[in-house]
């Protein structure tokens, strides 16, 4: 049996959505909270985040863009070594004059639940 689990966390960063939105989908600003990178804010487009390896994970998570909404959604696939395939989905919202509601969502395949 398999199924899926979603985690969602929201919060309201002291930032408009369009500067939340460059640090969602500039490599560089990325890099500085992230991992190394090399995404394009492309639907399609395969990228990969890289950090340091360690024991039974060789540092890389294999993603690919699945839904683009400029200042407003941004969906992508997250599989890392070992098989664990995720989605992740960031949505942006107006807060108030000069923050941002930002909701992460990850939802998570798990081939063998119970």
């Amino acid at each position: 049996m398999s199924e899926t689990r979603t985690l969602v966390v929201e919060r309201v960063m002291p930032h408009p959505p369009e500067k939340v939105w460059r640090a969602l989908t500039q490599t560089a600003l990325l890099e500085d909270w992230l991992m190394k990178n090399d995404f394009k804010p492309t639907v399609g487009a395969r990228f990969a985040f890289r950090t340091q390896p360690m024991p039974h994970w060789n540092g890389v998570v294999d993603c690919e863009v699945l839904a683009i909404e400029p200042h407003q959604r941004l969906s992508y696939s997250w599989n890392a070594a070992g098989g664990l395939q995720t989605t992740v989905t960031w949505t942006l919202a107006v807060a108030d004059a000069e923050a941002a509601s930002v909701t992460v969502a990850p939802t998570v395949y798990v081939p063998f639940a119970e």
